[in-house]
């Protein structure tokens, strides 16, 4: 903290808890600059990733049976990409 009233004041609720204010360290909470708004980084993006039908097929195959399904469902067919 550059205000050093606002630090003492920091230095000793952190000391009040039982913690040494010596041995904070600051965090870095910025975005890579490679990152997306998704926040996968431009690396990631190009691979694979699961879609909604994914989710059907994980289902039939923890529990055969469970859904019936048409041959040529898509449970993507009419959703935008974003």
């Amino acid at each position: 903290l550059k205000d050093a009233g606002l630090r003492a004041k920091v230095d000793a609720a952190v000391k009040a808890g039982g913690l040494d204010p010596n041995q904070m360290q600051v965090i870095d909470n910025t975005c890579p600059a490679d990152a997306t708004a998704s926040g996968a980084s431009l690396e990631d993006q190009g691979k694979e990733k699961l879609e909604w039908k994914d989710v059907f097929e994980l289902t039939e195959w923890f529990r055969p049976g469970t859904l019936k399904q048409d041959k040529n469902f898509d449970p993507n067919a009419g959703i935008k990409a974003m």
